[in-house]
């Protein structure tokens, strides 16, 4: 089996696992990784350590992300820079760990971190913005968090501007994820209409660019639906109803992509990303 061929049976094998027994993911990577490094294909390697130290960070098991951490910093210099660009790198998910295990100093340095190695235009700048965002509302300085919400917004429209006028190279998936932060959710539900006005233009801004022929280089959260149409009923309550319109039929491209990607994947309600372009 040659290098394409293991790659693509990596996909296939991935996704079959994915799809049929999640909970053995962690397993079959960490023996890809062995079988990676023993075939000297650092790039995978890279990729795949990427991936674990998410999985590691989601299941809470930090020493274990820390560890593959440690040796994704050891074959660096044998990875291809296109593979390290396009993998990016792990200092948001630490980060986005910290923050919600109420570690904000060491988020912090994560944070700065990234602000020094995160190129303007990349994906992951609008991802430090909104870890940023998710911090400030952690120390209880909501208006910084809505004001760097808003600033995550912006930045992603210049990416999804930067692609469609191909100033940096395209990709075959989404790689930013639209999201409504814990924080801003909390934001919308005080009785303050100043900064509910605010969260609904944000909400609005991040549904025009979903709608967008744009659109399709960003992926969605099933359950935030819930939370749009807590936004869409307070704009029709205002008489709003050009926007209420173009709320709903955001929350109704939400759903389609859910269906498709639930009868893709054949998983079942929780934990769904689901891209924009793949339903087309």
């Amino acid at each position: 089996m040659n290098r394409e061929e293991w790659n693509e049976r990596l996909i296939e094998d991935e996704m079959e696992i994915v799809r049929r027994s999640p909970e053995q993911l962690v397993p079959f990577l960490e023996s890809r990784a062995r079988e990676a490094e023993e075939k000297g294909y650092s790039d995978e390697l890279y990729r795949i350590i990427s991936t674990l130290i998410l999985l590691m960070l989601k299941e809470g098991h930090l020493d274990k992300a820390l560890e593959w951490r440690k040796k994704q910093e050891e074959i660096k210099a044998l990875v291809s820079p296109d593979t390290i660009g396009d993998t990016g790198s792990n200092e948001i998910c630490f980060a986005r760990f910290y923050v919600r295990q109420g570690l904000i100093r060491e988020a912090e340095q994560e944070i700065r971190q990234s602000l020094r190695i995160v190129p303007i235009g990349s994906q992951e700048c609008p991802e430090v913005l909104l870890v940023l965002s998710e911090a400030f509302y952690a120390e209880g300085d909501l208006r910084k968090s809505l004001f760097l919400w808003l600033k995550y917004i912006q930045l992603t429209e210049f990416y999804l501007f930067a692609i469609e006028n191909e100033l940096i190279r395209r990709h075959p998936f989404p790689n930013i994820t639209v999201s409504y932060p814990y924080g801003i959710k909390s934001i919308f539900s005080l009785d303050d209409e100043e900064m509910k006005e605010k969260v609904a233009a944000g909400c609005l801004h991040l549904c025009r660019l979903l709608l967008d022929s744009s659109g399709r280089y960003l992926s969605i959260i099933a359950s935030d639906t819930d939370f749009l149409s807590s936004v869409s009923q307070w704009l029709s309550e205002r008489g709003e109803l050009e926007n209420v319109d173009v709320i709903n039929r955001c929350i109704s491209l939400y759903r389609h992509s859910f269906e498709y990607y639930k009868r893709l994947l054949g998983m079942g309600d929780e934990g769904i990303l689901a891209g924009n372009g793949a339903t087309e």
